[in-house]
């Protein structure tokens, strides 16, 4: 390799992880917005910290009473969510196959109220609609500049 082509990959490289960098900066400034855009980016970063076992986002995001029922009726409160994390943290490469192929099966299409400091995210089914194909809801608090999970609830609307 010529001194060239090395300064060259090495710039390459440099824009890069400047774009990365700054797309991550982009979502993080959206997440502290109290906007349906805001929301959305939260939950969406919710879902990355499940996935990659980023205990750290998820600490600071699920309020201390968080609880998620399943369709089942199950709850499961935020020290399990955060094990659960932690495990899928241990094997990120199993853990994004699997939500990748879940949601390949699963299609969904999201809805966002706000009022006040609440917004509820509900996530649908695009064929059945939001009228009959509820498939889960999120309800977050907007406090300190930042949205947090208190509570969802889950069904088994395929």
């Amino acid at each position: 390799m010529t001194k060239g082509t090395i300064l060259l990959a090495a710039a390459m490289a440099v824009c890069v992880a400047a774009s990365r960098s700054n797309a991550q900066t982009a979502a993080a400034n959206k997440e502290t917005q109290k906007t349906a855009a805001g929301a959305i980016a939260t939950d969406e970063h919710w879902s990355r910290a499940e996935t990659y076992g980023d205990t750290a986002f998820l600490s600071k995001f699920l309020l201390p009473d968080y609880r998620s029922v399943g369709h089942d009726g199950v709850v499961h409160t935020r020290a399990q969510l955060l094990a659960s994390a932690v495990k899928h943290g241990q094997d990120t490469v199993a853990a994004k196959a699997a939500v990748t192929a879940y949601r390949k099966a699963h299609p969904y299409a999201t809805m966002v109220v706000i009022e006040g400091n609440t917004a509820v995210l509900s996530f649908y089914s695009p064929v059945l609609g939001s009228e009959k194909g509820l498939k889960s809801s999120d309800i977050l608090l907007f406090e300190d500049g930042r949205w947090h999970a208190l509570y969802s609830q889950h069904s088994d609307v395929e």
